[in-house]
């Protein structure tokens, strides 16, 4: 039986809030980051799985909270998506600088994919591979223009927040102005995405978070479109979760890393 990893704290200077990580690695070989969605933590199914894939195959791997979530420092509600996309920035350099790699894969979700290919475009020598479950980039600009209603975008400018009710917790998640106005920095698909390195896409087809759709909107959006492929999990949601999912993300994680040490 695989032991648990201790969670550690990771202390940044500048007053960024310390970031909370479980790492292992028996080698300096390409490494594999998880990063989480949205109001998640790296306790889910599929970080806590492949990081006992990593482990059975010795393959450097790392989990970890973005600021506001679990176990690491920092209030969500004064987060967005420039200082989550800082934390993984981060976790990139500990990895190759302080602990040596060679360089490292993501596997982000949802929210975690948009910030995957963030950091790709602006850490192109460091991040070696992409594989992105049911990835949601420019997520913010969709729910002001398209999912809320004329009162909760009237209670977002004038409140300068809003909370929304939600299928993944029993408490609404509280949305803020300053995040949506923030995640209109990063957003992606009205522009060219400039990531070189190999990317997998994995979307479920029963998704009511994320349309199966953006999953080929993004591959269009690429600079490099032939170095991305889809996988579409036809009975798969938003989780990604299921025995055959989390089969299908194994899969996808030893191929990529098969292309980058090939």
């Amino acid at each position: 039986m695989t032991m648990k990893i201790r969670p550690q704290m990771y202390a940044r200077p500048d007053d960024k809030p310390p970031l909370a990580y479980c790492y292992k690695a028996d080698n300096q070989k390409t490494a594999v980051l998880f990063c989480t969605g949205f109001r998640s933590d790296m306790e889910g199914t599929k970080a806590l799985a492949l990081e006992a894939q990593c482990a059975q195959e010795a393959r450097p791997f790392l989990r970890f909270d973005y600021r506001g979530h679990g176990l690491s420092g920092g209030v969500f509600e004064k987060s967005n998506i420039s200082d989550w996309l800082i934390d993984v920035q981060d976790m990139v350099h500990f990895m190759v600088h302080e602990k040596n790699h060679e360089g490292v894969l993501i596997v982000g979700s949802s929210l975690g994919g948009w910030l995957a290919l963030r950091a790709a475009e602006e850490m192109p020598n460091m991040i070696k591979g992409l594989v992105l479950l049911a990835p949601a980039p420019d997520f913010t600009k969709e729910l002001f223009d398209d999912l809320f209603d004329d009162e909760q975008r009237a209670t977002l400018m004038s409140a300068g927040q809003v909370a929304v009710e939600n299928e993944y917790s029993d408490a609404p998640y509280i949305f803020t102005k300053a995040l949506i106005e923030d995640g209109a920095k990063h957003c992606l698909l009205e522009r060219r995405i400039d990531v070189q390195c190999p990317i997998t896409i994995i979307q479920g087809m029963k998704d009511t978070d994320v349309p199966w759709q953006k999953a080929h909107r993004i591959c269009n959006a690429l600079s490099a479109p032939e170095n991305a492929k889809v996988i579409l999990r036809e009975e798969a949601d938003h989780r990604l979760s299921s025995a055959a999912d989390l089969n299908v993300l194994a899969d996808a994680v030893r191929e990529m890393v098969k292309i980058k040490e090939a």
